[in-house]
């Protein structure tokens, strides 16, 4: 009984956990009020269209947030870090709508020219990496190498990158990460942007401690933290409230509601069995 529930109580606290993680942002979301004459950029992770009245949008902090949509005038994706045979007919097609949106909404250009600038740079790459293959295998591996989730940029030098994860903040060479870790990092933050230039060193394998810091973790906790993401995504979505506080919640209220109800059962079987005992076996001394 011990063992089983400590158990269930390790899994419900790495899902309360990975509520807590961040993520990149997904996009653009361009959005007039019905009847008003401003228009806003909002930056979103997630946007969800619920029905033809209202749409939702989850924030990168985890954050929900109701919109009539109505009021949805685009949505500009932010470039993804996958290159495949298409990435440069869609870059393009992305920063022509993006053009057509700067004259149309001059009151969020700020925001549609960052959307412009992502784009532009993850074109370069893409046309870098279709002109020039890596050469040689260490240069693949690298070129392959993804970021962990919930990996964000929060400082830059000229020579490195702070990144900081979930268990801790490192500084990492700008030689060291390829092109597609750069994009993935430029894309977790909204003032801080690595160069993207061609000029950029062919990376090579990180030293082993390196390894250890941008190695996805694998394996029964790896497979846990992900399936707590998503159960914690959709109950919080269900309810209509944040990761954050969703978490909070199960942390803090159901869990130790949870305990004392498996408590106060262990507590009644025991006696249960004592009371059946002594009707079994009436010579049995009275307790």
């Amino acid at each position: 009984m011990s063992k089983s529930l400590a158990i269930f109580l390790a899994l419900l606290f790495l899902t309360t956990a990975a509520a807590w993680a961040q993520e990149e942002p997904g996009g653009l979301l361009i959005y007039r009020e019905p009847g008003a004459s401003s228009v806003e950029a909002i930056p979103y992770h997630i946007f969800q269209q619920n029905n033809s009245l209202f749409s939702t949008v989850v924030k990168d902090n985890g954050e929900h947030k109701r919109f009539k949509s109505g009021g949805v005038l685009a949505l500009v994706p932010y470039p993804s870090a996958t290159f495949d045979s298409s990435f440069r007919d869609t870059a393009r097609t992305a920063l022509e709508k993006i053009d057509h949106l700067r004259l149309s909404y001059p009151q969020v250009k700020a925001e549609l020219d960052l959307a412009q600038d992502k784009w532009a740079q993850a074109e370069k790459v893409a046309e870098q990496l279709a002109a020039t293959p890596p050469p040689a295998k260490v240069s693949r591996a690298a070129a392959d190498h993804a970021l962990p989730a919930g990996a964000r940029l929060t400082g830059a030098t000229a020579s490195t990158a702070t990144i900081t994860y979930a268990t801790g903040i490192t500084s990492t060479p700008l030689k060291d990460l390829s092109p597609k870790q750069l994009l993935a990092l430029n894309a977790t933050s909204r003032t801080i942007q690595l160069p993207l230039g061609i000029e950029l060193p062919v990376p090579e394998l990180p030293r082993p401690a390196a390894v250890a810091t941008l190695t996805e973790p694998e394996g029964l906790t790896a497979r846990v933290d992900a399936a707590g993401r998503h159960v914690v995504r959709v109950c919080s979505s269900a309810i209509g409230v944040s990761d954050v506080a969703f978490g909070a919640w199960a942390f803090y209220v159901a869990l130790p509601a949870l305990l004392i109800i498996l408590l106060a059962a262990l507590v009644l079987t025991s006696r249960a069995t004592k009371t059946s005992t002594m009707k079994t076996n009436p010579g049995y001394p009275p307790l």
